[in-house]
């Protein structure tokens, strides 16, 4: 016994005397790791950047094919700056603004004069750019509507009012002709024909009869009581002519319900397809408005969408046959919020407000379109067969998303700063969705670099032609580019005989049509090269689409438009406008988006990796310029909407933004997330207890001192090595900490976390992988913010490639689990509700499949949640799920109709087989062999009901999509 507590006091004493080079070296470990772990996590995130974006633009390397700034001193002396390195910061300061500088401008000519009357340094903005684009917009379209509308001499088709009364000509025809059962029929499908015409101003035929007029004109009258639809907006109300174009085509865009009025519309749509001279100026009328606009959802039927719908055949009394129009009404797809599915001569067109309306039919502000673009409900990138609009909106999108420009490496901005851009986001959104109001319904709710020195020094600090954003220049000037080519095809000799004000023409000079679209285009181009040229990247184009001759041209008409900016008829224009937004059925409010003018706000701009300076010696310095901001308003009011001159009444009215806002009743400004006084507060805190702490230490005596230092760093070390050997074995807290608090905030660290969890073994350690997993479900079920509920739901879809990862799912206790999926099921991101909705396939309960069931029928539902509902269906087997599978095989998309069938053929019951049977009979009827060869479900569904079913590709098909 006395030997060991010898050999004891030996240790104590070695112990002590070894112990501050033990901290050294623990501390050198622990710093160490930590620069590891760093390492790592930017090897990933570097390996995961290369992978989305190709070409690392991220390394502060010189690109050679950059244009040098030219640049003069103020004693003339030349020298010149390669910002190809170099990166920028940008910070607004909006509280910088004098009180004279923060009233509101009408127009931004009006702004520019103020600035340069001040001495302002004035930076032309994004915003003023997109209001010389609106102004042309507006006259673009003013334009091809009046040409649509009209019979033009190159033409072969009739216009639109035309072709109105050809079709009542031949309607009073067939009234004429029709058996007794079916003149109701003719008869209500004349009266609205009738009552557009009288709507667009043009007189009903003089052979028809007085008692269909009198409709007619009811009708008319209780479309004009309705001001939402009846009353123009917006450049429409600024000649007759343009009146009874907004008039006649919202008459008819509001269409006639299918459900109730099958006969009507089917009548309408047969006699447009049977005269070919009609058939083809609707088809025209159609791709017009899908391209100008954009095209129509499903819920929404043309002639010709119905008529193949319908599959006329050679009789009126075929086609009305009370089976054949249950049989359209039994085909109709699920409807939208507002409860109508509609047939309409040239209905509404889609839009990303409508997209994000019906995910959330009780509506949405402006903010919460902000979360949804970030957080990914609803997708701005351009599809195949989207239109002009949809390309306006992707154009902005790097406002609100500007890490997806690539001159986000290039710039460091603050919240200031992207709260402005946010906000001058959604008045351009406003703006546009004005110019577009006739094909847009008004929505219902619910239902350090080197340098070179020189001689000479110098000031230098960022220099901007235009507001650095170039991505949006570019696809501001794609999206002409397309207009321009989707419209010749279809109406190209309007294109060169329809004259415009020509924009660039400071004298009153006339373009065409095509003149102003190239124009257009080729000042964007312009300006996006002198953006790109600013920051020191190279402009990229697509193959062929913009050559050098072309690039020259357009930086010349870019520059010369800067300099001539207070000269620009355009910009002097009155931009203040409100456009209605959705209507509550219930008390008639109105809400409407509005742009009231535009503020000046201060932008200070400098250097953050610094450039090379070729012939001065730089001193470098911020600059400051003034920009000009557009003010967003969101407000409910009642009555009818507003057209521009009342609303720019109130707003002269009420010449300040507070008291602009107060008078409306709309909300105060949108601020950030977070103050930077918050922040500033906190480190001051901080700061504050560490100087208290030190003074307190410094007047204690030497000894004590010593030993309450030395006392508090082993309290320090001691904690923090509880805390990691806690965390180490508390994996459901590890977990739940690093999703919510830790790893949304940086994308170095989700990298890193994904890459960890995606490569480790969980069923080496069933307890490990239990608290991971209820971590993750926790964390995508009450996240508090939506980036960490989409990590986690992230985190969670890589599990289940895991060969154990159903097994760990099941450890876990279905009373803890599914209460945690349920939440996260209705969540707005769709990634979280789709793994929620996934996940939920294991469990069969009465709630589980109840939730399926809502899913599979909702119209509301997300694509991407239908589809893991379709699945989940397939798990579980429920008899009560197969009817809705059974719809969706018969009505659904192509990806939905091969998951349901894929589904379907799990059950194996007598049901489901005769159901196949009967499905794979119509799907083969009046196919050849060839084109039964080729159904992918017909053969699937062959294939399983012989015996000869290949192995489930659902988990291929999961991968595709």
């Amino acid at each position: 016994m006395k030997k060991k507590m010898n050999l004891f006091r030996r240790g104590l004493v070695l112990f002590r005397r070894w112990r501050k080079r033990m901290v050294v070296a623990l501390l050198v470990l622990i710093g160490l790791a930590l620069l590891g772990v760093a390492g790592f996590a930017y090897y990933v995130e570097r390996m995961f950047e290369e992978e989305d974006i190709g070409d690392s633009m991220l390394l502060p390397t010189v690109d050679h094919r950059v244009e040098r700034q030219r640049r003069r001193t103020e004693d003339g002396h030349e020298f010149e700056v390669d910002n190809s390195r170099a990166t920028f910061t940008l910070d607004l300061k909006p509280e910088a603004a004098s009180i004279s500088h923060r009233h509101l401008f009408p127009d931004h000519a009006a702004a520019i004069a103020y600035a340069r009357e001040h001495g302002l340094n004035i930076l032309p903005s994004v915003g003023l750019v997109h209001d010389k684009c609106k102004k042309v917009n507006d006259q673009l379209v003013r334009a091809l509507e009046t040409a649509m509308q009209e019979d033009l001499p190159a033409d072969k088709l009739p216009g639109r009012r035309a072709a109105l009364q050809q079709l009542a000509e031949v309607l009073l025809r067939q009234l004429d002709q029709a058996a007794a059962e079916h003149r109701g029929t003719f008869e209500s499908a004349l009266v609205h024909v009738v009552g557009a015409l009288r709507a667009g101003g043009a007189d009903p035929p003089p052979e028809l009869p007085p008692d269909l007029a009198s409709r007619a004109e009811h009708q008319l009258e209780e479309f004009l009581a309705d001001p939402v639809y009846s009353r123009p907006v917006g450049f429409w109300d600024q000649t007759p002519e343009l009146i009874n174009i907004f008039r006649q085509d919202r008459f008819l865009a509001r269409g006639i319900c299918l459900k109730s009025e099958t006969a009507a519309a089917v009548a309408l749509a047969g006699t447009v397809v049977d005269d070919p001279i009609l058939r083809a100026t609707f088809e025209r009328s159609a791709e017009f408005g899908a391209r100008l606009t954009n095209p129509t959802p499903e819920y929404r039927y043309s002639p010709l969408r119905l008529t193949e719908l319908a599959a006329p055949e050679d009789s009126w009394e075929r086609r009305l046959a009370g089976e054949r129009l249950r049989e359209i009404r039994e085909g109709l797809p699920a409807p939208p919020p507002d409860g109508m599915v509609s047939f309409a001569l040239f209905p509404f067109a889609s839009s990303p407000e409508e997209a994000l309306w019906l995910k959330m039919p009780y509506g949405f502000t402006g903010a919460e379109l902000i979360v949804a673009i970030e957080s990914g409900v609803i997708d701005l990138e351009p599809k195949p067969d989207s239109g002009w609009y949809d390309y306006q909106w992707y154009a902005l999108e790097t406002l609100v998303m500007p890490e997806r420009g690539r001159e986000d490496h290039k710039l460091e901005t603050n919240r200031e700063y992207r709260q402005r851009l946010r906000e001058i986001f959604l008045a351009a959104i406003a703006r546009d969705r004005e110019t577009h109001i006739k094909n847009l319904p008004t929505l219902y709710f619910g239902c350090s670099g080197p340098f070179q020195e020189g001689e000479i020094e110098a000031q230098v600090g960022p220099l901007f032609a235009v507001e650095p954003l170039p991505t949006v220049y570019l696809r501001l000037a794609r999206a002409y580019r397309f207009l321009q080519t989707a419209m010749s095809t279809l109406i190209e000799p309007h294109l060169h005989e329809t004259m415009m004000d020509d924009p660039f023409d400071y004298d009153g000079e006339k373009a065409t049509v095509t003149q102003v679209l190239d124009r257009m285009a080729a000042l964007n181009y312009g300006l996006y090269e002198l953006a790109c040229r600013d920051l020191g990247m190279n402009p990229e184009y697509l193959e062929d689409e913009h050559d050098d001759e072309a690039r020259d041209a357009a930086v010349l008409l870019a520059e010369k438009w800067l300099t001539r900016l207070e000269e620009d008829s355009d910009l002097q224009e009155d931009m203040r406008i409100a456009v209605p937004l959705f209507i509550d059925p219930v008390d008639g409010s109105i809400t409407s988006w509005a742009c009231a003018g535009v503020r000046l706000e201060p932008l200070v701009a400098e250097y953050d990796e610094k450039p090379r300076v070729f012939g001065v010696k730089p001193i470098w310095a911020p600059v400051e310029y003034w920009v000009a901001s557009e003010v967003f308003l969101e407000f409910t009011h009642y009555d009818k909407p507003l057209t521009r001159e009342e609303f720019r009444a109130l707003c002269d009215a009420h010449p300040d933004e507070a008291s602009l806002r107060a008078a409306l009743g709309a909300p105060p400004r949108l601020k950030p997330l977070r103050s930077d006084w918050f922040r500033a507060a906190g480190w001051l805190l901080v700061v504050s207890a560490l100087v208290v702490l030190i003074l307190v230490i410094r007047r204690l005596p030497g000894q004590k001192r010593k030993r309450i230092l030395r006392n508090s760093f082993l309290l320090i070390l001691a904690i923090s090595t509880v805390t990691l050997v806690f965390l180490s074995f508390a994996h459901r807290l590890r977990t739940t900490i690093l999703v919510e608090h830790v790893l949304w905030r940086s994308r170095f660290l989700s990298a890193l976390a994904a890459q960890y969890y995606i490569s480790c073994e969980l069923d080496e350690s069933p307890r490990l992988a239990h608290g991971r997993m209820l971590g993750l479900l926790e964390s995508m079920a009450e996240g508090r913010t939506a980036q960490s509920r989409y990590l986690a739901a992230y985190l969670i879809e890589a599990l289940y490639w895991q060969s154990e990862s159903a097994d760990n799912l099941a450890l876990i206790e279905p009373e803890t689990v599914i209460p945690l999926l349920l939440r996260a099921a209705e969540d707005q991101v769709p990634q979280v509700a789709g793994a929620a909705v996934f996940w939920l396939g294991n469990y069969d309960r009465p709630e589980v499949v109840n939730l399926i069931q809502d899913k599979l029928r909702s119209p509301n539902t997300h694509p991407k949640v239908r589809l893991q509902a379709v699945l989940s269906a397939g798990s579980l087997r429920n008899p009560e799920l197969i009817d809705d599978l059974c719809a969706l095989l018969q009505h659904g998309s192509r990806m939905e109709q091969r998951l349901a069938l894929s589904s379907l053929m799990k059950y194996d019951t007598a049901e489901t087989r005769e159901f196949l049977l009967e499905f794979l009979e119509q799907r083969e009827r009046g196919k050849t062999a060839e084109e039964i060869e080729e159904d992918f479900l017909a053969s699937r569904i062959r294939d399983e009901l012989f015996g000869k079913a290949e192995e489930d590709s659902t988990d291929f098909i999961i991968r595709f999509d």
